[in-house]
This record gives structure tokens, C-alpha cells and sequence, in this order.
């Protein structure tokens, strides 16, 4: 009995559907790691209602456009590095907004390319009491995915778990070892939004540093205050609505805890100055609707959205806040996506 075979046969006797990772080295030892990584890739793009969800496939896109562009040595190192850790730091705080499936398929993505980096060193990600989330693979996060992201492990769908787990098998047997979606970011071809140089160089700015500074010093207070190695907060500003989120170590700080927690640190006095000190650097470009800042241990990452729609825009914003928006920050026609014109009319 050849491998495929002995692992469609493992599958069909597995209690939950799973394909254990001694079974998946077995199907991938014969494939280079670039087949690896498209083979993989493959399987995960089988969730497509996720992929193509137009709230969230723009960060998706940018976090598989980054993987692709280091395996196939479009990237150095340490760039692909630095924006995999932005983006894993994003997925991260999506899990306190449930918003699973989102945060598993991005997981899924950073984790691959991890994976390729490390040349595919297979990970202990059985299901089952003390699993670490860690140590789960990309393609196990796949399978979260497929099986409509459950939370707990006694609720997973076998029937889905299977056939996710029968594709990836597939997708060995006929050697899926190219990826044949043409990856486009959705806001820059329907808008034709370019990109900003607002985040390139905006450290090497005398004023914007010092802003930069006060910012990590007031993170610093909260790891103190908490005793966690890492933080991360995030701050929607558009107009004059506010909206703030800390969390420590993954979880939320809440309610008047995390106001008095803004107070003290005069944090939206801060995040508010950086917005508008980022936007003199290049006013074509608009100003960052959102910011997410992530502090491990002393290193420390932003991350700005500028065109992507947030959920939060949907419960808490009127029409007249877009607009005060770009009276404020006004923006030149290539970087102001149609949303944006809709939303203030």
C-alpha cells in the first residue's frame, strides 16, 4: 500500500478526521520546500468564504502577497520577518473580537511562511488537553478554519474535518505544487490607491520620534503595571470619534479599566498628535484611520490603516464623521477609496 493510500485509509479510521503530523512528513518528504509551501497553500485556500469576505481579504491578501514574495526571493529576510510579525500581531487581537475565522486563516498564512523559513520542522499540534496554540502547524490552523473556526475542540465538524483533510491528500497525489490565484490587493486595483510613504520614514522624523518615544515610554507603563512582556493597543480615530483597545497578553482590558488606563497615560492625546504629524509628512496621502501597536518585551510595531473599513465604522459612525475626516485630512483622489466617497454622501 503506497503512502497516499496508507494516509486515506489513517484518515477514514481517525476518530476526528485528522491526519497527525507524523502522516503529513510522510506526504510531503518527496517535495522540495517551495513545493511545501504551495502545496500547503493550496489547502488552505479552500476556504474561500473566508478569503473573499471583502471586510477582510485585503489584510489576508497583503499577509499571503508577503509570503509569496519571500519564497519566491521577491523579499529580503528581515522584511518578510517584520511584516509577518505585523500581521501576526493583527490576527492576534482580532481573537478578543471573535472574530476566529479571520484571526485562524491569518494565523494559517504567518504560520506558513514561518514554517518555510524554519524548512518545514514539523510541529506537536495533536488535538487534545494542554495543546499549545503555539505549536500548531498552518495547516492545522487551516482545519480550524474549515470546520468554522470552533473554539472548542469537542465541537469540531469531523465530516468537514475530513474532507478538508482529504483535499490536502489530493492536492499531494496531483502534485498542486503552484498557486495559479492571481493575488491582487483588492483596495489598489478597485481604487487604485497607491502606497503611502507616510510609514517608511516616519521614524526618521525629529518630531515624529520624540511623539514615537512618549508612545513606548507609556507602553513600558503598562507592562510595569501589569507585569506582562507584551501589550498591544489599538486606537480608531476618525473625526472626532474615539475608540480604544488594550490587551495584555491577548486579553482585553475593559470598560472604565481600560478608559482611566487612557487617562493616565494621556494616550489619545499622543495617538491623536501622531496622526496628524504623520499626515504633514505627505497630505496627499490622508491620515490613518486606525493604528495598532504591539510591544514585546522592548520591540515594538506599528501598523496603520488608512483605506480598509473597520467593523467598529459599521456600529458606531455617521456620515458626518467621514466627512469632518476628510475636511480634516484631505486626501488626494488616488488615495481615497470609494467607501470613503460613498460614506459621506
Amino acid at each position: 500500500m503506497n503512502k497516499i493510500e496508507n494516509a486515506i485509509n489513517q484518515l477514514e479510521k481517525s476518530a476526528v478526521k485528522y491526519l497527525d503530523s507524523n502522516q503529513r512528513h510522510l506526504l510531503l518528504n518527496d517535495f522540495t520546500l517551495k513545493e511545501r509551501f504551495y502545496l500547503i497553500l493550496n489547502t488552505l485556500y479552500q476556504n474561500k468564504r473566508v478569503w473573499q469576505d471583502s471586510k477582510y481579504n485585503y489584510e489576508l491578501l497583503r499577509t499571503i502577497k508577503n509570503c509569496i514574495d519571500y519564497v519566491e526571493s521577491k523579499k529580503e529576510k528581515q522584511s518578510f520577518l517584520d511584516e509577518n510579525s505585523k500581521w501576526s500581531a493583527f490576527y492576534h487581537n482580532r481573537i478578543s473580537e471573535n472574530l476566529l475565522e479571520l484571526a485562524y486563516c491569518g494565523f494559517s498564512i504567518t504560520k506558513l511562511g514561518e514554517e518555510f523559513l524554519s524548512g518545514f520542522l514539523e510541529s506537536n499540534d495533536e488535538i487534545g488537553v494542554d495543546s499549545d496554540s503555539e505549536d500548531w502547524s498552518s495547516l492545522f490552523y487551516g482545519s480550524l478554519v474549515y470546520a468554522h473556526a470552533v473554539y472548542d475542540f469537542d465541537d469540531i465538524d469531523v465530516n468537514r474535518n475530513r474532507d478538508y483533510w482529504h483535499q490536502f491528500i489530493i492536492n499531494v497525489k496531483n502534485k498542486r505544487v503552484s498557486f495559479h490565484e492571481n493575488i491582487i490587493i483588492p483596495e489598489l486595483k478597485q481604487e487604485n490607491l497607491k502606497l503611502r510613504k507616510q510609514e517608511s520614514d516616519f521614524s526618521g522624523n525629529g518630531i515624529l520620534k520624540l511623539t514615537l518615544e512618549k508612545i513606548q515610554n507609556s507602553l513600558k507603563a503598562i507592562q510595569n503595571k501589569y507585569n506582562s512582556n507584551t501589550i498591544s493597543v489599538k486606537y480608531i480615530i476618525v473625526s472626532n470619534a474615539v475608540n480604544f483597545k488594550c490587551f495584555i497578553n491577548g486579553d482585553e482590558i475593559k470598560g472604565k479599566d481600560a478608559y482611566l488606563l487612557s487617562l493616565e497615560l494621556n494616550l489619545e492625546s499622543l495617538f491623536t498628535t501622531l496622526k496628524s504629524q504623520m499626515y504633514e509628512c505627505n497630505k496627499e496621502e490622508g491620515a490613518w484611520l486606525s493604528c495598532d501597536v504591539t510591544m514585546d518585551n522592548s520591540d515594538v510595531t506599528y501598523q496603520f490603516n488608512y483605506d480598509t473599513y473597520e467593523p467598529f465604522f459599521d456600529k458606531f459612525l455617521d456620515p458626518i464623521h467621514f466627512k469632518e475626516e476628510l475636511e480634516n485630512y484631505s486626501r488626494n483622489k488616488d488615495f481615497t477609496p470609494q467607501w470613503l466617497l460613498k460614506a459621506t454622501k
